[in-house]
């Protein structure tokens, strides 16, 4: 960790160090998964909340898409009832 945190500004370094003094084994754990995988990949490393796993740039840009997508078959959905409605009357 402390290799890590020497190749950062030294405030940076002062947030990382307490970070992992006030922190507990998994987020420690996290954060090494993170650090793994970003260097495995070379590409920007994010955290999925509910499982604690690291999460590709690609991955979370695909999750924005799926919600954009869900979204606007959503409102298609919503203009369409509101149509056959106005048909009926």
């Amino acid at each position: 960790m402390k290799e890590v945190l020497t190749k950062h500004k030294p405030r940076t370094q002062l947030r990382g160090q307490e970070f992992t003094d006030h922190s507990n084994f998994k987020t420690l754990e996290t954060l090494v998964k993170i650090q793994a995988e970003h260097s495995a990949s070379g590409l920007l490393v994010n955290v999925d909340l509910n499982t604690d796993e690291p999460l590709v740039a690609e991955e979370i840009q695909l999750l924005h898409f799926c919600t954009v997508i869900a979204t606007n078959i959503l409102l298609i959905n919503e203009i369409m009832r509101g149509e056959t409605n106005s048909l009926k009357h």
